[in-house]
């Protein structure tokens, strides 16, 4: 087992391709503290994070008119915090299974509290970022093939603006993909993303208009399939 503190400052000047329009945006400075601990059980493995980052004149970009696309940078102070929390278990192990096929379960969490501490936004999330992010992913191997299925879920969905009037809806998004080992050095492999064809809303656009963004959609179901050569 392992237990971790860090505390770190980062500074980071005005972008270069701002620097010709914009004159007065302060350097974004930041503080961060994080704890956590990782250990290794005989049927898990585990890590948990606490973090805690307070950001002064953090840079802000927003769309100066909706689909305008030109934007403005400001200084805002913001408070970011959360967790990341992973377990991974080998299925076989916990449940004494005695076949020739591996079953791998991994599961993750992301808890995002970004809020804003100053200007008009006071208090409001931070867009452009889900609050709950969830990822599962089964594992399935045998002595030369190997499947996975995988789990994406956002269960809040993305704000569009810094005042938290629009917001796009929660999605899952679930991908499978297959591997064969043909020779040593050759592998093929084939896969399906977004299996079930969901629409969703992958990206969002900040907009300083209540109710108004550019919300762009995820891409649909897409097959791919290959062969990978080592040597």
């Amino acid at each position: 087992s392992q237990i971790f503190t860090n505390l770190s400052r980062s500074f980071e000047a005005v972008p270069f391709s701002e620097v010709g329009s914009i004159t007065d945006a302060d350097p974004q400075i930041a503080l961060t503290y994080e704890a956590g601990t990782r250990y290794k059980m005989d049927k898990f493995e585990a890590e948990f994070t606490a973090y805690l980052s307070k950001v002064s004149d953090e840079f802000v970009y927003e769309e100066t008119a909706a689909n305008s696309g030109v934007f403005n940078l400001t200084n805002q102070d913001t408070t970011h915090m959360g967790i990341e929390a992973a377990l991974h278990t080998n299925l076989n192990d916990l449940f004494d299974l005695s076949t020739g096929i591996d079953y791998d379960l991994s599961l993750s969490y992301q808890f995002n509290d970004f809020t804003f501490d100053s200007g008009t936004a006071e208090g409001k999330q931070i867009p452009v970022i889900s609050k709950h992010v969830i990822t599962s992913q089964l594992r399935v191997s045998g002595e030369k093939w190997k499947t996975a299925l995988t789990v994406d879920w956002l269960p809040d969905g993305l704000y569009a603006d810094n005042l938290n009037t629009l917001k796009t809806s929660g999605y899952a998004l679930t991908d499978l993909s297959f591997e064969y080992q043909l020779t040593n050095a050759l592998t093929f492999n084939a896969g399906v993303n977004n299996l079930f064809d969901k629409q969703y809303a992958s990206s969002v656009t900040v907009n300083p208009d209540a109710g108004s963004g550019y919300i762009s959609p995820g891409d649909g179901r897409s097959i791919y399939t290959g062969f990978t050569y080592t040597w």
